[in-house]
């Protein structure tokens, strides 16, 4: 006998589960399949940028699996021949891990727009007195 509950096996002759206070069935139902293999969230021919992207991730509280990270300390030309690099996740943390990526390119993508600067790096740049600048 099992409960159907915690799926505790008992002896014959007992008919309620003393833990979770249910009637207890002769065959439990099956588990339903879980899904448990690593997802692919990234993939490049370049080490350097797997390991930001794997940084940049595990900064935001994901685990990352690296495939293929040997790869580093390959020629580019052999690299290629092998294959890329692969960052995967659990699929419990797939949805976080694709939201950080997008978000950390749409930023990349906002930096490279305005040259990389914000607007504090601009005015350290600038010999103009920030007084002067706004008597102007």
């Amino acid at each position: 006998m099992f409960c159907p509950e915690c799926r505790s096996e008992y002896r014959e002759g007992f008919t309620r589960c003393t833990d979770c206070d249910v009637d207890l069935v002769a065959e439990l139902p099956a588990l339903p399949a879980v899904d448990e293999a690593p997802r692919i969230v990234f993939t490049t021919s370049q080490p350097s940028e797997a390991a930001l992207m794997k940084s940049v991730l595990e900064a935001s509280g994901v685990e990352v699996f690296a495939f293929d990270e040997h790869q580093a300390n390959i020629t580019v030309p052999m690299a290629t021949l092998l294959g890329d690099v692969k960052l995967a996740v659990s699929p419990e943390q797939e949805q976080l891990a694709r939201d950080v990526l997008r978000d950390y390119q749409e930023t990349a993508e906002n930096d490279q727009k305005f040259g990389g600067l914000t607007a504090v790096d601009s005015l350290e740049d600038d010999d103009t007195d920030p007084d002067e600048a706004n008597d102007r």
